[in-house]
């Protein structure tokens, strides 16, 4: 666990990812009571695919 925060902190300092994790636990719906869970689980399984054109940080395939 220590390697992983270590490999962690070396991409983001750990307040940037505190604030990040702050904004998703804003946004995202809590539970999957929410009528657009099966649309945004669809979603997610795409993200791989979209997620490496999109990203800022990506490295070409």
């Amino acid at each position: 666990m220590v390697d992983a925060w270590a490999a962690i902190e070396k991409a983001v300092p750990r307040e940037k990812l505190a604030e990040a994790l702050a904004v998703i636990a804003e946004v995202v719906p809590d539970g999957e009571g929410h009528e657009d869970a099966e649309r945004r689980a669809a979603l997610a399984t795409r993200y791989g695919t979209v997620g490496r054109a999109t990203w800022p940080h990506s490295q070409p395939c």
